[in-house]
C-alpha cells in the first residue's frame, strides 16, 4: 500500500518488509536452482533440489504472513491460498518412487510451516472476499490455456523427433497417468512459482506505482530468466518459456487470482511427461 503525501508517496511497512523474502526467493529460484544442476554432484542433486524447493516454500509462507492484511492486492485470494497449502502438503508428491530422508525432512518442515501460517491467519482473523464463480470460470480458462501451450510445444517436438526416429504418438497408458502428473506438478512448480511471479512480485511492483502492462512484461522477463537451465534447448528457452510467462501473467492479471495461472502451469508442465512417452512408431 502507498500513502499519498504532498511531497510524494511512501510505502507502508509491510510492503517494504516484503522486499526481503522476495529477494531471498529470487536468489533461490534463479541462482541456487541453476547452480544445483551445474555444481552439485549427481548423487546429491535430488537432495539439493529438495532443499531449494523447501526454502522457496518457506519464503512464500513469509510473504503470505507479511502481506496477510492485503493479500488480494497480490492476487492471493482464498482459492489461491487453499491451493498453495493443500498441494504444498497433503497432495505434494515425490519426484521418485521412494521418499528419501531429505524429502521426509522437507515435507515435515513444509507441514509445520503451513500449520503455523494457518494458525496465525486464524488468530488474526484474516478475511477477504472471493468471487467463487469468477475464479471457477478463469480456472477453466487457465486449463484451456495450458492445453493450448501444450499443443504449441508438443507439435514441434513431435515433428523434430520424427526426423530422427520416425513419427510417434503418445502411449495411451501413459496418457492415463497425466492426472497424477498434473497433481505432482501442482505440488512443485505451480505452487512454487505462481504465488510469486504472478502474485507477490506483481503486487509489490504495483505498490511501487508500476502500471499493470509494465508489470506484465517485467514478470514475464524475470520468469524467463528463472529458466536459464533451458538455454541449451533454443525452442523451449526462446519461445515456449517467454510465451508461457506472458500467458500465465495474463491469466492472473485478468482474473486477479493466482489460481487460474497455477492450473495452467501444471497442465503446461505435464508436457515433458507426455513427450517422454512417445513410444508407438507409425512409420
Amino acid at each position: 500500500m502507498r500513502i499519498s503525501l504532498d511531497h510524494g508517496t511512501i510505502e507502508d511497512f509491510p510492503s517494504r518488509l516484503l522486499t526481503w523474502p522476495l529477494v531471498a526467493y529470487f536468489l533461490l529460484r534463479i541462482v541456487a536452482a541453476s547452480l544445483v544442476g551445474v555444481l552439485v554432484p549427481p548423487q546429491w542433486r535430488a537432495a539439493a533440489t529438495e532443499m531449494v524447493e523447501v526454502s522457496m516454500y518457506m519464503a512464500i509462507i513469509a510473504m503470505i504472513y507479511i502481506a496477510r492484511d492485503d493479500l488480494i492486492r497480490h492476487h492471493m485470494d482464498r482459492p489461491s491460498l487453499v491451493i498453495f497449502l493443500v498441494f504444498g502438503t497433503l497432495l505434494r508428491t515425490s519426484t521418485s518412487l521412494t521418499l528419501s530422508y531429505e524429502e521426509i525432512a522437507g515435507y515435515a518442515l513444509m507441514y509445520l510451516a503451513s500449520i503455523a501460517l494457518i494458525v496465525a491467519l486464524l488468530r488474526d482473523r484474516i478475511r477477504w472476499q472471493s468471487d467463487g464463480l469468477r475464479i471457477l470460470y478463469w480456472s477453466l480458462v487457465g486449463v484451456i490455456s495450458g492445453l493450448v501451450l501444450l499443443v504449441v510445444v508438443l507439435v514441434p517436438g513431435v515433428l523434430e523427433s520424427s526426423h530422427r526416429e520416425g513419427f510417434h504418438l503418445p502411449y495411451i497408458p501413459a496418457l492415463s497417468l497425466i492426472p497424477a502428473w498434473f497433481v505432482g506438478e501442482m505440488g512443485h512448480s505451480a505452487i512454487l512459482e505462481e504465488p510469486v511471479f504472478r502474485g507477490f512480485f506483481w503486487g509489490y511492483l504495483r505498490g511501487r506505482g508500476w502500471g499493470e502492462r509494465r508489470i506484465w512484461l517485467v514478470q514475464g522477463i524475470v520468469f524467463w530468466l528463472a529458466h536459464l537451465r533451458y538455454l541449451s534447448r533454443p525452442y523451449t528457452f526462446f519461445l515456449t518459456v517467454p510465451v508461457a510467462g506472458l500467458v500465465l501473467g495474463w491469466l492472473a492479471w485478468r482474473s486477479r487470482s493466482v489460481a487460474p495461472a497455477s492450473f495452467a502451469h501444471a497442465v503446461y508442465n505435464s508436457i515433458p511427461f507426455l513427450i517422454s512417452n512417445l513410444s508407438i512408431a507409425l512409420d
